[in-house]
């Protein structure tokens, strides 16, 4: 993301006026999206996985800057982390009706991806369009919405199965009702779940605890 040049007047209003079109009456304004929201959620979905002993470390491995231990195998202890839109590589996120149609019929915000026969996976995918889309129907933050849904599906890997709850965080679809209600027993591992993941990271050292979860580079749109 990129940093405005100063918040009045607009940037907008600068580029304007250095193209020749400062008087031309046309109007000029910036539109801008803080790079702050990602980092929010992933301290959410940090403090979310805490209850259940899990202690996180991101390593940024999407950026220009990644870390040299991006280029290595994943280590034991370390999970891959995906924040991706559902449409694919080369296709667009769905729009105008296609998108009106998925709010009315909740949809998955993410998959992970666990072996059944050895019960772990170290794969997690969040659709970051999706999650867009309801944190808008429904009023909601949509940092705080990403985070929970990092850790849901960080937490189907901690779990070692793909199986969803009746209640709390691990429910298998949240409606417009339940983002909006923001009842705080809906967001967070049940003590069935807490207890599971915990006992699993005791019993498996080399999880316990996980030292980072990497955030790979997006794949292209």
């Amino acid at each position: 993301c990129g940093v405005m040049e100063q918040p009045i007047p607009s940037t907008a209003a600068l580029v304007q006026d250095r193209i020749g079109l400062g008087r031309s009456g046309i109007m000029a304004f910036d539109v801008n999206q803080t790079c702050l929201s990602f980092l929010t959620a992933l301290d959410i979905a940090r403090l979310t996985l805490a209850r259940t002993g899990a202690s996180m470390a991101w390593l940024d491995c999407a950026g220009r800057n990644r870390l040299r231990s991006c280029e290595n195998a994943i280590g034991a202890g370390e999970l891959i982390l995906r924040i991706v839109h559902a449409g694919g590589a080369g296709r667009a996120a769905p729009s105008g009706t296609a998108a009106l149609r998925s709010l009315m019929s909740p949809l998955p915000l993410g998959d992970a991806f666990v072996d059944r026969g050895s019960q772990s996976g170290v794969l997690a995918t969040v659709y970051v369009d999706r999650v867009t889309a309801l944190a808008g129907a429904s009023g909601a933050s949509v940092a705080t919405l990403l985070g929970y849904a990092i850790a849901h599906e960080i937490g189907h890997l901690l779990l070692g199965n793909s199986t969803h709850g009746a209640r709390g965080l691990m429910r298998p679809l949240w409606s417009r009702d339940e983002v909006r209600r923001g009842r705080a027993a809906d967001w967070t591992f049940t003590d069935g779940e807490a207890d599971a993941i915990r006992a699993r990271l005791a019993s498996r050292r080399a999880l316990a605890p996980i030292s980072s979860a990497r955030l790979p580079r997006p794949a292209p749109r």
